[in-house]
């Protein structure tokens, strides 16, 4: 996820019939969700930390594609606000990448009037893309299939990688439910951004006997 700051400089509170929004259009809100810190619950102790529910707590949704606009809380005076934008559809054919996220200062003249945006503010994220490892680079590690019928070629794999140098990883199995073509089930790759990079692997829809695999081991 991606940290987005609020930072507001005004009076200690708003006046009355004026509030903070966030909204974005229906498009954007398929493509991503957005968070916010809980700045009233930073005393959770760390092992609380790894739960769903306290993720939740910590961190509560504020918009996605069931929720277009949301209220933020006003902190008064110089504050700053963290939010946490994250991705949920990589660039395409049919995406370019980019989402816009709004927040409007809006005012209420009247209960039979809707509220009116008196001054709004934008930002646009581009979403990284999903780059597939080239077959070109160094193996890190190895992946392969044992199979009832393959253990000649697994012997001769594994005398291969053990002595360049590289790690081997045996799917048995139990665990490939007899499915060889690993290399037909997954791709690894990664995405790449200013703040961030961390692996990313595709996982294909053929889903045969290695269907659980990219879920469960990688």
């Amino acid at each position: 996820m991606s940290l987005m700051v609020l930072r507001t400089r005004g009076p200690t509170k708003l006046p009355d019939g004026y509030k903070l929004t966030l909204h974005m259009c229906q498009g954007d809100a398929e493509r991503v969700r957005v968070f916010r810190e809980n700045t009233g619950d930073r005393a959770s102790n760390f092992l609380s930390k790894v739960f769903f529910l306290d993720f939740v707590k910590r961190y509560p949704l504020v918009l996605d594609d069931k929720v277009l606009s949301k209220e933020l809380p006003y902190l008064g005076g110089v504050a700053e606000l963290n939010l946490y934008v994250e991705g949920l559809r990589f660039p395409d054919s049919d995406f370019e990448g980019l989402v816009r996220i709004n927040l409007s200062l809006l005012e209420s003249v009247s209960e039979d009037l809707p509220e009116t945006p008196i001054f709004t503010d934008s930002v646009m994220f581009r979403m990284a893309p999903w780059i597939m490892t080239p077959n070109t680079l160094d193996p890190v590690e190895v992946f392969v299939c044992s199979t009832s019928d393959n253990y000649p070629f697994l012997k001769g794999m594994t005398n291969l990688v053990r002595s360049n140098g590289y790690k081997l990883k045996i799917c048995y199995e139990y665990k490939n439910r007899g499915d060889r073509w690993m290399q037909d089930e997954l791709e690894f790759g990664y995405i790449d951004s200013p703040h961030q990079r961390f692996p990313v692997v595709l996982d294909s829809p053929r889903d045969r006997g290695l269907a659980d695999f990219p879920y469960n081991e990688l």
